[in-house]
């Protein structure tokens, strides 16, 4: 891993940064999040200016214009790594360079270049790429084995097929196959054998096929692989953009989410790592993964094929361009399907150990999944017990509906889930709106676009202080990623069933054991939730951490400086005998293990009915700190059952707040967010050594102190009230470092009471002061633009604006008979931004709420100007194009589509 990015050093700096208090107000833009770019049009790979524009524009906006993704799908025209393409990435760098700001390139068009190595392939192009024409690699097609099965009754004989290899298994009365007898009986043509007398024997013949219904067609098995497609993807960047490397340029995005192959994928060296990891022949145990031995040796047949899988795909593909990257100081980021555990297992192999094989580990949290955990724990799993950065990309396919509360909201998820680098999905190259790829576009067609610098500040301030220390978690979640794999067999590699796509769960393809896998999924999925909700800190392990972990005296298990007294089984089909060990070393020291289901009936090392694992599950059961939560964790959160401590304790329960608990040298860091649309106020006590609480603001980098007391038995209560969507750093420490929190009374006037400014207000749009409209008409009333009318505070809905977005104006005289100088302007409810201008002077602008101003500064004693500009969303415009793309992507209503001033808006 590259010592740059670790957290040991800190993001962008080589100097060791021992706590973040120097820098929280401005940290490094590095931690500002990158956006995902898509270059999507052709024509404008002739421009590069306005490329060197638009990362100049995103850098005013505090976002890094990060990873340039290739989104133009046909390759039989030259885009995508042509000498036009370098000639615009060289000016989207050199802006970025001026502007403090990084930039780099995402590998792959999209996701993976197989149709750059492939002659066969129908787009294998006939013209530079890479700075030279593509070499033809035929010998890395994708190859899956489909098979033939017979039934060779005791005694006869049987015309076998042509194969690459043919294997023979005796079966018993039942039809079910003896592993003990497995044997290859022949290769090559087709040849004529012969069945013992004792018993009846399925024959299994194996070929290779190269047509695999994916839009992948190479083998990513193959370890001949790596040095073409580097050479492809990375020699002519080297050659052009090596001084920027590890400065503007830090590290490489490789957009694959996943993929190791298809069905029962083959290659010599996935059979060459089968024997070395299992000292087995991988031939003979194909047949196990077809159908299930007598001798219970199938479960570990299984494991062992997707873990040998997942161990060449991560030695292909991934660990290459790692290991390219940190030879050029730089890291290497990806994101896998960090989906259910069927999906990892069928598309990635194994999750968690991908994740290690990256200096930057990532996920993807498309649509509204950023507020689960469970697409967020265990990346962050990999990252805190490796000490790495975690790169999130998010708000992919959103939908075009999204708003600043969202943005901020999603934000305050992913913050409490470790991220250090957001990647906001994305924005297009192609201005011309009906013609982009996906949603959201967060740029200048977008009304909050020109304030987007608050959302990325709030961000990259938050990103920064997860950098610095670790999670303080106490409970430990095994993954079961193992005993789904073990599950996974049959009908899954059937290359008869065509419904094994990405999406396609277990039931729907028909494998025999997806109860068990739907099961396990559902414990883990609902154990990650529970504890989240109950504000647990909570850390995923697999069997790679679990085997280093040692079980103390006390009642612990011990990673490191990580310390954790509750460990929590998912049901299980197979385990490792020293994961075993562990556990049970854990639980009779003083340690407790709930049982979410099954305990395991089969080892890695044996298999089935192995009289080693019986023994140790017994001694299991038979511990003090085991217990059965068969029922799930839920019932025993609310029990406050043994180990299942939250990291605060909040005294109203109708505060639903987020938070997630760090240690960064002696004080505890603590993110609280609230993520609900109104206000809420709370009390918090914490189990800490540290007497003082401070309050660390993202949205302004401010530090203030919090209002707290100090308990006995080591207890801080703090009192906090939380604005909508907000979220916060509460720092303790054994010293008060902040000053008091600044005191705003928002009921004191002259007359003690709010001043309501009741009425109608002049409101117009001008057609000069709007988003980007290039792509779509102004979609205003002339009454709007003329500007001459005074309405109601009221939905936009009513002025015919259904299809506009952009900025409405607001203004009004309002008389004060004496200013104090601290009246706050509240506009109230608002949909979706604002901007406040009092007697012509900027007074500020706010994307979510509150919508409070500080305005008596700008105040006089008689009649003064208010302006408010209210700006709405993307979505609006977009339905000006029936036929888009992505649609919406569903159908929006009209609160989808309704904005404005909603009021009441008062003076304090």
């Amino acid at each position: 891993m590259s010592q740059v990015f670790s957290r040991k050093t800190g993001a962008a700096q080589n100097a060791e940064i021992l706590s973040p208090d120097q820098n929280f107000n401005n940290p490094d833009m590095f931690y500002a999040p990158h956006t995902f770019w898509f270059w999507n049009k052709p024509d404008e790979i002739k421009k590069p200016k306005h490329f060197a524009e638009m990362a100049k524009e995103m850098s005013r906006q505090g976002l890094n214009p990060g990873y340039i993704h290739a989104r133009h799908y046909k390759a039989g025209e030259p885009f995508w790594l042509s000498d036009d393409w370098y000639t615009c990435f060289s000016a989207s760098v050199e802006a970025a360079r001026d502007n403090g700001t990084f930039v780099t390139y995402t590998m792959g068009d999209p996701c993976f270049p197989d149709k750059y190595m492939l002659p066969d392939h129908p787009e294998f192009p006939k013209f530079e790429v890479g700075g030279s024409l593509p070499e033809p690699h035929p010998e890395l097609k994708a190859t899956t084995l489909n098979y033939n099965i017979q039934t060779v009754k005791a005694g006869q004989s049987a015309t076998l097929p042509e194969s690459i290899f043919t294997i023979a298994c005796e079966v018993n009365e039942n039809g079910k196959l003896r592993s003990s007898t497995l044997g290859q009986i022949g290769e090559g043509s087709s040849f004529s054998w012969t069945a013992p007398a004792s018993a009846d024997w399925r024959v299994f013949s194996f070929t290779t096929t190269h047509d695999v219904p994916s839009q992948y067609k190479i083998n990513f098995l193959d370890k001949r692989l790596a040095e073409p497609w580097l050479k492809l993807e990375n020699k002519k960047y080297e050659q052009l953009f090596s001084a920027d490397f590890s400065k503007t340029m830090k590290g490489v995005f490789f957009d694959l989410e996943g993929f190791w192959g298809y069905k029962m994928a083959w290659s010599e060296d996935l059979a060459e790592e089968y024997q070395k990891q299992t000292g087995a022949d991988i031939r003979l145990r194909l047949p196990l993964m077809i159908e299930e031995d007598t001798e219970g040796l199938w479960p570990k047949a299984r494991r062992d094929w997707f873990d040998a899988v997942a161990r060449v795909y991560s030695a292909c593909v991934f660990k290459p361009l790692d290991q390219w990257c940190q030879q050029r100081n730089m890291y290497s980021t990806c994101h896998f399907w960090e989906e259910d555990l069927f999906e990892q297992a069928t598309r990635v192999g194994n999750f968690m150990l991908m994740q290690r094989e990256f200096s930057l580990p990532g996920t993807d949290a498309l649509f509204k999944t950023i507020h689960d955990p469970r697409y967020f724990k265990e990346t962050q799993s990999v990252c805190e017990f490796e000490g790495r950065q975690m790169m999130c990309e998010a708000f992919g396919i959103i939908g075009w509906d999204v708003t600043p509360n969202e943005l901020k909201a999603g934000a305050n998820s992913a913050v409490a889930m470790g991220i250090t680098q957001m990647v906001p999905h994305g924005i297009n190259s192609n201005r011309v709106l009906a013609n982009t790829s996906y949603p959201p576009d967060f740029y200048d067609s977008n009304p909050y676009w020109r304030h987007f610098h608050l959302w990325t500040d709030f961000v990259r301030r938050a990103s920064y202080v997860n950098d610095h220390g670790r999670l303080n978690a106490n409970v430990l979640l095994f993954n079961p990623l193992e005993s789904v794999s073990a599950l996974v067999g049959d009908s899954f590699f059937d290359t008869q069933k065509k419904s094994a796509t990405v999406w396609a769960s277990a039931e729907e393809i028909g494998v025999t054991h997806s109860n068990q896998i739907e099961a396990i999924e559902h414990a883990y999925t609902e154990a990650f939730q529970d504890l989240y909700r109950a504000r647990i800190e909570t850390l995923v392990a697999d069997s790679h951490y679990l085997d280093q972990m040692t079980a103390t005296e006390n009642g612990t298990l011990k990673y490191g400086a990580f310390e954790f007294t509750t460990l929590i089984l998912p049901p299980l089909k197979i385990i490792g005998l020293k994961t075993a060990k562990t556990i049970v070393n854990f639980t009779q020291s003083g340690g407790t293990v709930y049982a979410l289901g099954n305990l395991p009936d089969s080892s890695i090392e044996h298999g089935a009915d192995n009289p080693q694992l019986q023994q140790l599950m017994t001694d299991l059961q038979t511990s003090v700190g085991f217990i059965k939560a068969e029922g799930g964790l839920k019932p025993l959160i609310e029990s406050k059952s043994a180990g299942l401590v939250p990291c605060v304790m909040v005294e109203n329960d109708g505060a639903n707040l987020i938070a997630s608990r760090r240690m960064i040298g002696n004080r505890d860091f603590i993110w609280l967010a609230n993520n609900e649309p109104t206000e809420v106020s709370t009390s918090l006590t914490i189990a800490t050594a540290n007497r003082y609480a401070a309050i660390w603001n993202c949205e302004d980098g401010s530090v203030t102190q919090a209002a707290s007391e100090y308990l006995q038995d080591n207890q801080l209560h703090v009192k906090l009230t939380f604005n909508p969507y907000e979220g916060i750093w509460l720092v303790l420490s054994s010293e008060q470092s902040a000053p008091e929190a600044p005191s705003l009374n928002l009921n004191a006037n002259s007359n003690g009471h709010p001043l309501a400014i009741n009425g109608t207000w002049q409101v117009s749009v001008d057609k000069n002061d709007q988003p980007d409209q290039a792509q779509h008409k102004l979609a205003a009333p002339e009454w709007l633009i003329e500007g001459t009318e005074s309405r109601p505070l009221e939905s936009w809905l009513k002025w015919d604006l259904k299809q506009f977005s952009g900025f409405v104006d607001y203004s009004k005289d309002v008389a004060l008979d004496q200013v104090t100088g601290k009246e706050i302007l509240d506009l109230g409810d608002v949909k979706h931004m604002a901007e406040v201008r009092i007697n012509g002077q900027d007074a500020g602008v706010r994307l979510w709420p509150p919508f409070r101003f500080e305005i008596g500064k700008f105040l006089n004693s008689g009649t003064n100007r208010i302006e408010i500009k209210v700006g709405n969303i993307l979505l609006n415009a977009v339905t000006q194009y029936e036929k888009h793309q992505w649609r919406w992507p569903k159908q929006p209503s009209d609160e989808d589509l309704d904005a404005g001033l909603f009021g009441p808006v008062t003076i304090s």
